[in-house]
């Protein structure tokens, strides 16, 4: 076999290799590409066009896991969605000098979180992206996973299933540090907001004496606490399987 035809044999794998092992992301870049040479330049320029792109391509990069495209199912775009809702506005400050981590990880008031519009702006990216994946003139994949209906006029909460949320226990047992053991089945058990379970004190911890139940006071007495709205303040019933797992030996042992 002469050399051309062994290089066209690799060349040949290697972009095989390419377009089943790659991810997502990969078919998004190629997706924009092909869009600028089918609309040219439009009502936008190629610079202002550009700079959009890189924003969605960021979206997608902090938000989705980048995997093989035909290992996407309805779930993992509806996580997806879920996510986007959580998301600040980009044009607003502190969020605007901020990185995707710290976005991810920062509490969002709810005037400055994204639209729904612009959450259903990415769902439609990625509608977008599925279905070229899915051209007969392209077939990396035969059945898109944008099949999930959403009410995008309003925010909405995913919820979870029994078996995510023994997952989510199982995970937060299983850490060696007290405090992120805590927070996260506190979080699970309560529902209150990250920013009020990492601001509370030893005292925050009390009992009813009228009803025998212990529970949590979400409050901003304390110099170093602050809440959302005065609305935010509260008693939280601590759960009886937080009282089995420990909780009330821990903030015994706890300093403040």
């Amino acid at each position: 076999m002469c050399v051309c035809c062994v290089f066209v044999l690799l060349v040949w794998w290697w972009v095989s290799c390419v377009v089943v092992c790659s991810g997502w992301l990969w078919l998004c870049c190629f997706f924009f590409s092909r869009r600028k040479r089918h609309y040219g330049m439009s009502r936008v320029s190629v610079g202002w066009r550009c700079v959009i792109e890189k924003a969605y391509l960021a979206v997608l990069n902090a938000l989705a896991p980048d995997k093989p495209i035909l290992d996407y199912e309805p779930k993992d775009i509806g996580i997806f969605i879920d996510r986007c809702f959580e998301l600040p506005k980009m044009n607003k400050s502190p969020y605007n000098i901020m990185n995707w981590d710290e976005r991810l990880s920062c509490d969002v008031q709810d005037e400055d979180l994204v639209t729904p519009k612009t959450v259903q702006q990415y769902y439609k990216l990625l509608q977008g992206v599925f279905a070229y994946a899915k051209k007969d003139t392209i077939g990396y994949i035969r059945t898109s996973p944008c099949t999930i209906k959403r009410d995008f006029k309003q925010r909405r909460r995913g919820i979870y299933f029994d078996e995510e949320v023994r997952q989510f226990i199982s995970f937060a047992c299983s850490q060696k540090e007290a405090w992120k053991k805590w927070s996260l089945l506190l979080g699970i058990y309560t529902g209150a907001r990250r920013s009020e379970i990492y601001q509370l004190r030893k005292d925050n911890i009390k009992l009813d004496k009228d009803s025998g139940r212990y529970y949590l006071l979400i409050t901003d007495e304390h110099e170093s606490q602050k809440l959302k709205t005065d609305n935010a303040k509260r008693r939280i019933p601590v759960h009886n399987e937080l009282i089995r797992l420990g909780f009330l030996e821990y903030v015994v042992e706890c300093k403040e």
